[in-house]
């Protein structure tokens, strides 16, 4: 077992004789091969069995940077470029997938992570951000999620980004970008936008308004919806954006119970998605 004490059971809480092994999350080194045997006797006849296992524990990334310019602007209108140089893995492990996440910054900790962009094989990208507050201006960090062909994932955030609220979103510009991206065949990122107007359109006087719109925006592209842990996490969150302007929006209910099923068919219950998700049932 090259070193691992499988008698500890802060290593194996299953105990070494249950027949699955479990191991505890950092019990191997990165890097390192392990040979595991299992041997299996019979209580009768006393005859036994044994087979065994080899492989090894995959590094972490190669460690890159998070770069935002500017680091200031209106919320919905200011462009932020992204860039991620230097991240990186060795050849059987990419190409490398990214995607970006925003939380407003707390004095003492930072809001929930909400997806901005869906995974891309590119390290750079072009995105608006929210105001999440109905006055003033609000910090957001950007967390981007960096994630090899084994699912091996590495997160790094940006300095903190200052917002300004808009008095109006510029719905006719949102409405066409959304357009743009899925006559291009980015339905994934269209309904990124969609989410995070709505996260700016609570905050505005017309909100219902709005709203209306963007969830007709959304019904006309959230479908079909993959069997994709990151875009049912995307839809997801534009959903629980919208029931929070208004949950009385005919067909909502309909639309989060389809994300549902997409969600409980995958058997992967990502926070993030467990977490929209919950919200937009709070709301409804």
């Amino acid at each position: 077992t090259n070193g691992v004490d499988l008698t500890d059971l802060s290593v194996t809480p299953t105990g070494r004789t249950h027949p699955e092994l479990v191991l505890a999350p950092g019990s191997l080194v990165p890097g390192l091969s392990y040979t595991f045997t299992f041997t299996v006797t019979s209580s009768g006849t006393q005859l036994s069995s044994t087979a065994s296992l080899t492989f090894s524990v995959l590094t972490s990334l190669y460690p890159g940077t998070i770069r935002v310019a500017p680091l200031s602007g209106s919320a919905m209108r200011t462009i932020f470029n992204v860039s991620l140089p230097g991240w990186g893995a060795s050849s059987e492990r990419s190409p490398l997938r990214y995607q970006l996440f925003y939380a407003q910054k707390l004095p003492f900790s930072s809001g929930p992570l909400n997806p901005l962009t869906s995974t891309s094989f590119w390290p750079s990208f072009n995105v608006m951000l929210p105001s999440l507050t109905s006055e003033g201006t609000t910090s957001i960090i950007i967390t981007a999620r960096i994630t090899d062909t084994f699912g091996v994932t590495a997160t790094v955030s940006s300095p903190v980004i200052t917002i300004s609220r808009n008095v109006q979103l510029n719905l006719p510009g949102t409405i066409g970008q959304v357009g743009d991206l899925v006559n291009n065949g980015d339905q994934e990122q269209a309904i990124v936008v969609i989410g995070t107007a709505s996260s700016d359109a609570a905050n505005q006087a017309n909100a219902t308004n709005v709203a209306s719109v963007l969830y007709a925006a959304l019904n006309a592209t959230m479908y079909p919806i993959p069997a994709d842990a990151s875009a049912i996490l995307l839809r997801a969150s534009a959903v629980s954006s919208l029931s929070s302007i208004d949950p009385t929006l005919p067909g909502l209910v309909g639309m989060l119970a389809r994300i549902i099923d997409a969600y409980t068919a995958q058997q992967v219950y990502p926070p993030e998605t467990t977490a929209a998700i919950l919200d937009a049932l709070g709301n409804l």
